[in-house]
């Protein structure tokens, strides 16, 4: 069985298309919410479907990008200065933020807050470390949205960014 770009086999790939393409807002939000970011996360299905869909509501944009880890990776000028394993992440930061910026994203339907997240103060993550560029105001502004989706757990029905039936069918033989 080959792998696909994004380091997954053909059948877990086949899985995440079929999520992705009947994944509405909320499932979107929770498999970002609990998705496990390693390195190659640029590849990932998921995350190129918000790198390309402009209805993608900014609630799924924010929660992916503070979910990188933006303040840590701000401690480096540029994504030259961030050491190999961390260029990705750091693309993936600046793609988000400038796509934000251009007004790319056209939905803003749902209720986000950075600083509360789950019980999540991302506006605190790294706080200690000195940065060299600092995280877009339009990025950690709160999204004034009407529907909340942190008002239920994704992980009492996702893992690792799928609905547990859909999560299921990798483990089968």
């Amino acid at each position: 069985m080959t792998e696909t770009e994004a380091g997954m086999d053909a059948r877990e790939w086949q899985i995440w298309q079929q999520f992705l393409a009947q994944a509405d807002t909320k499932a979107l939000f929770f498999s970002v919410v609990t998705l496990n970011y390693d390195s190659g996360s640029g590849t990932h299905p998921l995350v190129q479907k918000i790198l390309t869909d402009p209805s993608t509501d900014l609630a799924v944009v924010k929660a992916l990008y503070f979910r990188l880890g933006p303040r840590f990776l701000k401690q480096y000028a540029s994504q030259d200065d961030a050491p190999e394993y961390l260029q990705d992440a750091y693309r993936l930061v600046e793609q988000l933020e400038q796509k934000v910026a251009n007004g790319f994203y056209r939905q803003n339907a749902y209720y986000y807050d950075p600083a509360s997240d789950f019980g999540e103060n991302w506006l605190k993550d790294y706080a200690d470390i000195a940065v060299q560029n600092e995280i877009p105001q339009n990025m950690t502004s709160a999204l004034n949205g009407e529907a909340d989706l942190v008002i239920d757990e994704p992980w009492e029905s996702f893992e690792d960014g799928l609905p547990f039936e859909l999560a299921e069918k990798l483990f089968d033989d």
